[in-house]
């Protein structure tokens, strides 16, 4: 629920559904989020690219919203 509300805070609309195989590799970028895992890059899926395989725009800013956040750094 973090990661959703950062990402409306952000201009991103959410939307939470099963995805497939196909659906990850047509993507520009992916990330897993959780309390160990924070915003990690997902760089491939079966050994094949997921985007380009670097953080794209959309997980990087909400990597640093993330970070500013549990950091304390975002008065919110």
């Amino acid at each position: 629920s973090t990661i959703f509300r950062l990402a409306g805070d952000l201009g991103y609309r959410v939307i939470e559904r099963e995805l497939t195989p196909d659906d990850a590799w047509s993507a520009d970028e992916a990330f897993f989020t959780g309390t160990a895992a924070e915003v990690t890059l997902i760089r491939s899926l079966d050994d094949k690219p997921i985007g380009s395989g670097t953080p794209g725009p959309v997980s990087s800013a909400i990597k640093k919203l993330y970070l500013e956040t549990v950091t304390g750094k975002r008065p919110e």
